[in-house]
């Protein structure tokens, strides 16, 4: 009863953490990018071609599409309290301070909502954080000193599906679940089994997950054309030097909490994995060394495989290796350290709070924005043609859109419907349909083609005769740079 009555303490006060980190995305839903295509097209086929088959299962058959928009980053929260609640279980850490001040530091870190950014990922990336805590705890309780037994291999069976139907919400949690399994032999004694265990579980899990993903693609009859993107595997080949080069240089740029990289200083992140480092070298227990230094590496293999930086939501395992670096000084056995720990994972948790404001910030300015850029539209459309027909319209180059905060690298905080994809016309089209303009709608893209010799002699937006009607279709040049049209 005391050991319920204390994780019925800790789950609750985990949440008010995740509400305080998360204040300003949860009480000012913004419409964000990719999020206008849920909404009109309500396909959650869309995710099959990423990979994401189980993603497409969550959408179909518990979050439909006009839920996403609002109370799942609440469910996300609760998600991720439980997640961590089940790794600290694992690791045997106690629930007290530290361990809410390693929660803060854990869901805080600004990665994480360039993933809750796009609100169709946050329902299933809670349910994969939850499945990757489950598979964790699994592995340790298993009594490896009874050999290869029924029950172990129960829980063996049961981790390689919690980590498959994870991967296939989003195929970053692979490198969370390395990264929990690091932790967790960081803080057991049978670390070497439990290392073995882990490697077995991945490669299990990606092989059943690429099967199920083949099949899934198979029935649909789509293509995969997500995860190709991301790989450049031929610079590997070529250029392993550059690519291992330009790899640390991503990691160093990442735990130093570099402006560029999250566009306000994170400096709290550089010094706990530095002197986290320095205190288990310092200890000189070898396998904490190596292992400590595995878990830092472990959320990058893609950037490896890419030869440079992605997509930062795509390192979703920074935020566990960081916690791990944060656990080592807040448990150390010098008080010195320990309150050195309190003092820089607060004042990282504080900066957390500060970047993640101000990238709703931003993002609140660029929603306005783009409110009115779409209505100054839709009247100088309504000037040149009935509007109670459906009118064919389309979009030349890209807005430029003023931006008033600096917001991460790869973010789309300071993404304007106006200018993403270099002015995507269908993206645009579907925001002003979401605000209401419905009687609007864009060309095939053989159509756009022949329109692009004639937005030469335009003159771009707000300039008289930046929107005109031609043959039937009202043209709109936003900017000079052809952006979406460099595919013709």
């Amino acid at each position: 009863m005391v050991e319920r009555d204390r994780n019925l303490q800790f789950l609750p006060r985990a949440f008010i953490v995740f509400v305080v980190i998360y204040f300003a995305m949860l009480t000012r839903p913004l419409l964000t990018i990719d999020a206008e295509t849920a909404i009109i097209e309500e396909n959650p086929s869309l995710w099959l071609p990423q990979g994401r088959w189980f993603a497409y299962l969550i959408q179909r058959f518990l979050f439909p599409d006009p839920v996403i928009q609002y109370w799942t980053l609440a469910f996300f929260g609760l998600c991720a309290a439980t997640a961590f609640w089940l790794l600290i279980k694992a690791c045997e850490l106690g629930e007290g301070r530290s361990s809410l001040i390693g929660f803060g530091i854990f869901i805080g870190f600004p990665i994480w909502s360039l993933l809750l950014e796009f609100p169709a990922n946050t329902p299933s990336s809670g349910i994969a954080l939850v499945l990757i805590g489950a598979a964790t705890y699994s592995m340790s309780r298993k009594d490896w000193g009874m050999g290869v037994d029924g029950p172990n291999v129960l829980r063996t069976i049961s981790e390689i599906v919690l980590v498959t139907l994870a991967i296939g919400a989003y195929q970053a949690f692979s490198f969370i679940f390395v990264t929990a399994v690091l932790c967790l032999a960081f803080f057991r004694e049978r670390w070497v089994r439990i290392l073995v265990d882990g490697a077995g579980v991945t490669v299990a899990a990606l092989v059943v997950y690429f099967l199920i993903n083949r099949i899934s693609l198979h029935i649909s009859g789509m293509n995969e054309d997500y995860i190709s993107g991301f790989l450049n595997t031929d610079i590997i080949i070529s250029h392993p030097i550059v690519a291992i080069t330009e790899t640390m240089r991503v990691v160093i740029s990442v735990y130093s909490g570099a402006p560029f990289i999250y566009g306000v200083g994170v400096w709290g992140a550089a010094a706990i994995v530095v002197v986290a480092m320095i205190s288990v070298v310092v200890s000189r227990e070898f396998r904490r060394i190596m292992i400590l230094i595995a878990t830092l590496l472990s959320p990058f293999p893609m950037v490896l495989l890419n030869g440079g930086l992605l997509p930062l939501r795509i390192l979703i395992g920074v935020p566990v290796a960081i916690w791990l670096c944060a656990t080592i000084l807040l448990n150390h056995r010098s008080r010195y350290v320990r309150w050195f720990g309190t003092v820089v994972s607060v004042i990282l948790i504080l900066e957390s709070v500060s970047a993640v404001s101000q990238y709703e910030t931003e993002r609140h300015f660029i929603a306005k924005h783009d409110q009115e850029m779409a209505g100054m539209i839709y009247e100088r459309i309504s000037e040149l043609t009935d509007l109670r027909n459906i009118q064919k319209v389309d979009f030349f180059g890209r807005l430029e859109v003023p931006r008033y905060y600096d917001v991460a690298l790869t973010s789309s905080a300071d993404g304007s419907f106006f200018s993403w994809d270099g002015g995507n016309p269908y993206r645009i089209v579907r925001y002003m349909k979401v605000l209401g303009y419905t009687n609007i709608k864009y060309l095939t893209d053989s159509k756009r083609a022949e329109l692009k010799p004639l937005y030469a002699a335009m003159p771009s937006w707000p300039a008289q005769g930046s929107v005109k009607l031609h043959d039937g279709v009202v043209m709109i040049k936003l900017g000079d740079v052809p952006g979406y049209y460099g595919a013709f």
